[in-house]
């Protein structure tokens, strides 16, 4: 479960702040306030961590995506490409996380968090932000090749499968049909429009 989201320079914020999640977290303001924002950058580490290009720092996505976000000059605080853009993403593991240091020290939790911050680079558009990841286990901060190198890949997988695990629910459902035909195989969710739940309660009834 999702625990903690912090965004500095990211759209209308220069910092949120750390915002706590709960199982039912409600975002009230004015519109433009900032709220979509918050969504935004969540989506935007999922179709990161979906994407089938590995060296994409960030994929901002496209039309056909959950955020299309344009470039890193689109979505920065006052489109200042000066300014590091940082997300800080806190969750709570199903199963304890459990790592050896090279030093041999043990860390075992169920609260890891993932700190990403990027830059522009002073090269031609098409170049990619230059980022800088920081991992933490419990209150343990890992960062840099000497911390990271032979533990980076389950960090990596634990956040991927976080991300995975996250579905998106838009505000506008897709339009009934006539008839629904019963699935071949129950759906990996219900799509962000709504679209596949009724073949997930099909599905999760023997005919």
């Amino acid at each position: 479960m999702l625990t903690q989201l912090r965004l500095q320079n990211f759209k209308g914020w220069q910092d949120t702040g750390n915002i706590p999640l709960k199982p039912i977290t409600a975002l009230f303001g004015a519109n433009g306030s900032g709220k979509t924002a918050l969504l935004q950058a969540i989506l935007l580490l999922k179709q990161t961590a979906n994407s089938k290009d590995p060296g994409q720092v960030l994929d901002f996505g496209s039309p056909n995506t959950l955020a299309d976000l344009g470039n890193f000059k689109s979505i920065v605080h006052r489109h200042n490409t000066r300014n590091p853009l940082k997300i800080s993403l806190d969750w709570k593991t199903p199963q304890p996380f459990t790592l050896t240091q090279r030093n041999k020290t043990t860390i075992e939790t169920d609260h890891i968090g993932f700190d990403l911050s990027l830059r522009q680079d002073h090269q031609s558009p098409p170049q990619p932000p230059a980022s800088q990841t920081t991992y933490r286990a419990g209150p343990t901060q890992l960062a840099g090749p000497s911390q990271l190198d032979a533990i980076a890949a389950n960090f990596d997988l634990a956040l991927e499968k976080r991300l995975t695990n996250t579905h998106y629910l838009s505000p506008q459902r897709a339009n009934p049909q006539r008839t629904y035909p019963r699935p071949k195989s129950p759906p990996t969710s219900i799509g962000p429009s709504g679209e596949s739940a009724i073949d997930a309660i099909l599905s999760s009834h023997k005919p």
